[in-house]
């Protein structure tokens, strides 16, 4: 995901030398995340791993839905605060 952004079809566009690529790489983190527990079926982990599925489609929708606003700086970058409060609870 370096050098990359969230972009408004729900993907990955390119961006270059900016902060917007740190929320990129944790959006398609949380993806594959959610993509690989969906693959597991055992039943001694089925809630566990479901409860980490929900986790995981929580925080890839946060990024999805706000990244707008989480990069509100003059040129569209994602400033250090706003990629804190988007990554850590």
């Amino acid at each position: 995901a370096i050098g990359k952004k969230i972009d408004n079809n729900n993907g990955l566009s390119a961006n270059a030398n900016l902060n917007t690529s740190l929320l990129a790489g944790a959006y398609a983190i949380s993806t594959l995340i959610t993509q690989k527990l969906s693959v597991l079926n055992s039943e001694g982990l089925k809630e566990k791993i479901e409860k980490a599925k929900n986790a995981s489609a929580a925080f890839t929708n946060k990024l999805k839905n706000s990244h707008a606003e989480l990069g509100v700086a003059g040129n569209g970058a994602t400033t250090d605060e706003n990629a804190k409060t988007a990554i850590l609870k």
